[in-house]
């Protein structure tokens, strides 16, 4: 395929702002042109909710429910930590790598202190691995109630992502899939 562009010349009989637009008009035409031709994969994110049970597939890898994730965790850090991510020593290693950002339940008195354990979980996952920096981004992305960073909004090179509530037997996934 051949695109002709043609060119204004200094013996074309226009004024220089008629040459101007007309530049402008023909480079913004072969643009129109060229991008019609450019192959383009698109992607739109995937948002559901599913058993805690139910098997999972991230990026080619099958997690059998939510304990099996959890298993895969390589690092974590507590939200608003002070300390930064911690590494852990996953029980299970996979093609995947999973890292975790986590809040406890808020505490009212002494006694939640004692026996609260539940928390809200954030698992991001990675073909490289992850390091405390993937975090520091989860943890700024906008959340929604408890603490959940799932949203349409939330940027494709985040993706996916996986929410816990800390009670319950549903879980929220977040894919990015080509469209």
């Amino acid at each position: 395929m051949f695109l002709m562009i043609e060119t204004v010349t200094s013996d074309t009989l226009l004024s220089y702002t008629d040459k101007h637009t007309y530049l402008i008009n023909q480079k913004i035409s072969v643009m129109k042109i060229w991008n019609l031709f450019q192959k383009k994969e698109h992607y739109r994110p995937r948002i559901y909710t599913c058993s805690i049970y139910d098997d999972v597939e991230i990026l080619g890898q099958v997690f059998h429910g939510l304990q099996d994730i959890m298993s895969h965790v390589e690092i974590s850090m507590a939200e608003g930590s002070y300390i930064g991510a911690h590494d852990c020593e996953p029980a299970k290693r996979g093609k995947v790598h999973v890292g975790e950002l986590w809040k406890r339940y808020p505490c009212f008195d002494s006694s939640d202190d004692m026996y609260e354990d539940r928390s809200y979980r954030n698992y991001i996952f990675r073909q490289d691995s992850i390091d405390e920096y993937d975090l520091k981004k989860l943890e700024r992305l906008p959340w929604n109630e408890n603490n959940k960073r799932i949203s349409p909004s939330v940027p494709q090179k985040m993706l996916p992502i996986v929410y816990y509530e800390g009670d319950g037997n549903t879980m929220i996934v977040e894919l990015c899939e080509r469209v």
